[in-house]
């Protein structure tokens, strides 16, 4: 009974992470790529700034940043907390799901990751 009530909890994040990451990314350059895997989340104590890598790696045709070896969650992302959320998740429970890459705000090389689904 309790691995239910958590396994709820979890997909009511996800959930609401993708949701409000949907909405606030429908106005940005961006790209979206689907059946993906989360295989690494880097973090750092430098800026607060997660990298998150994927296999395959991201679709950034058309895009302006020039890598797509790494998206990057920035910390002040509005929906920071609830995106780094469901990123540990779907890393955890192994899901797949789709990504977008945004470059309204470049970081070094690589794009912001601007949306997250779980297919």
């Amino acid at each position: 009974m309790k691995y239910r009530s958590q396994t709820n909890k979890v997909g009511k994040v996800l959930l609401i992470a993708a949701s409000i990451v949907f909405s606030c990314s429908a106005l940005a350059a961006n790209t979206l790529t689907t059946g993906v895997k989360v295989t690494k989340i880097d973090a750092t104590t430098y800026n607060g700034d997660i990298k998150v890598q994927t296999a395959p790696r991201p679709n950034i045709a058309g895009l302006a940043c020039s890598s797509d070896f790494w998206l990057i969650l920035r910390a002040d992302s509005a929906n920071y907390k609830q995106l780094l959320a469901a990123l540990l998740t779907a890393k955890a429970a192994d899901f797949t799901v789709s990504i977008g890459a945004d470059d309204t705000n470049l970081t070094g090389n690589f794009c912001e990751l601007s949306r997250f689904i779980v297919d």
